[in-house]
């Protein structure tokens, strides 16, 4: 029995061809709070990312943010957190001030980027969002680093940190840079056991490279009909577009609301 729905945001929840929600998706997640059935947000944004989409009609029993490093419960308390370190850290920071490479930081506040170019406005255009503030580096825990790679160089630049680091894709020319290791599925993990349900109690819904775990460790994983290949491929079930009722449509199929 399914208690409990984790959710990509882009591209699973919010439409960027459209740049809102699917009305269908709304009433889908309405009809999961009436019937007693959690769901949470799991998404790559920093958790102040997502919020300034605030118009919608639906409760949340939680988020796991920034790929799954902190994890925030119904009441907005933080229960997991997992910042990178050691070597990685000290990468990125030398990264983020030689500023060759627009690199975003998210933190538990909130989020910035080192330097803003047109690359970085027509990128964050088309995922419905503004470029983050510019501002340097002040201490804070870094959860993950977001990069902008432009160029081919630059790319590999940043995949060429697999080597200390998590890197994973979530949308052309975008790469995320976590701690090694790092997924959704481990902020999930930590998600559950505050709410005492079992893996095989929940399902996953997403669309991207970095839903893949998620969709693996839960007990039923979904992929959008417009997530990559490789998410189909791991997932028990595709359900539609997410422009064509794709979310309601996989709840429906499984018989949650």
């Amino acid at each position: 029995m399914i208690k409990i729905v984790f959710a990509d945001f882009d591209g699973t929840l919010f439409s960027h061809r459209t740049h809102c929600m699917p009305q269908s998706t709304e009433e889908a997640i309405q009809a999961l709070n009436r019937n007693g059935i959690k769901f949470c947000i799991c998404t790559g944004r920093a958790k102040e990312d997502v919020e300034k989409f605030d118009h919608f009609s639906f409760r949340t029993d939680g988020m796991v943010a920034s790929n799954g490093q902190i994890a925030f419960d119904a009441d907005n308390r933080k229960v997991y957190d997992s910042p990178i370190s050691g070597e990685l850290k000290e990468t990125l920071i030398s990264l983020f001030e030689e500023k060759r490479v627009p690199i975003c930081f998210s933190t538990e506040n909130g989020f910035y980027i080192n330097f803003v170019n047109d690359f970085v406005v027509q990128f964050e255009a088309a995922i419905s969002s503004n470029p983050p503030q510019v501002m340097a580096y002040q201490g804070e825990k870094i959860y993950m680093a977001a990069c902008f790679t432009e160029t081919e160089e630059i790319k590999q630049e940043i995949l060429d940190l697999s080597r200390i680091a998590t890197v994973t894709s979530w949308k052309q020319d975008g790469y995320d840079v976590l701690a090694m290791g790092a997924n959704k599925a481990i902020g999930i993990a930590e998600l559950l056991k505050c709410y005492h349900i079992r893996p095989e109690e929940a399902m996953a819904v997403g669309d991207g490279e970095n839903d893949v775990e998620m969709l693996q460790f839960c007990g039923i994983g979904v992929a959008m009909g417009n997530g990559t290949e490789e998410t189909k491929a791991c997932a028990d079930y595709v359900t539609d577009d997410i422009d064509k009722d794709g979310f309601a449509k996989a709840l429906q199929h499984f018989e949650l609301i």
